[in-house]
């Protein structure tokens, strides 16, 4: 054979062969590249969950905050209703959170949630109006000690 014909050939196969070659590393990246995007995907998709969540909470307690710090012309005998009207609200929305916390964070949620919906005066209040400033402002430190989980990380 004439050696042009053999040069030829020899490019051609490797040629063929750094192609078969560069198919192989092309495709383990793309597979790398697609699992790495899904896992972020995934992880974007659980963020954004966790915020819309929090924000709900956040919107579920905000009239009854905002009663509770800025009371002007109502008298405190009014806001054992207002709690006691909004837990169903609230009791949805803690729910709906609870499903992004894990480990620690959530025990520390489950505590305060249970300082709010196990606070002795607050179940005395579903009966007996409130009738002390402070009482109404342990109400209000403890629905902020359940809105601080809805803070970023």
């Amino acid at each position: 054979m004439d050696s042009t014909i053999v040069a030829a050939i020899i490019a051609v196969a490797g040629s063929l062969f750094g192609v078969w070659i560069g198919s192989l590393i092309s495709r383990k990246i793309s597979r790398e590249t697609i699992a790495a995007t899904h896992r972020n995907a995934i992880e974007l998709v659980r963020i954004n969950s966790r915020k819309l969540a929090g924000f709900r909470l956040r919107e579920s307690f905000a009239p009854e905050l905002a009663l509770l710090q800025y009371p002007e012309g109502r008298g405190i005998a009014e806001f054992s209703h207002i709690l006691k009207t909004a837990f169903g609200k609230h009791q949805m929305a803690v729910n709906e959170f609870r499903f992004f916390l894990t480990g620690d964070e959530l025990d520390s949620f489950n505590k305060a949630w249970e300082e709010y919906d196990d606070y002795p005066d607050f179940n005395e209040y579903m009966v007996f109006p409130a009738t002390k400033e402070k009482d109404i402002q342990k109400a209000v430190i403890r629905i902020k000690d359940i809105l601080e989980f809805t803070k970023d990380k």
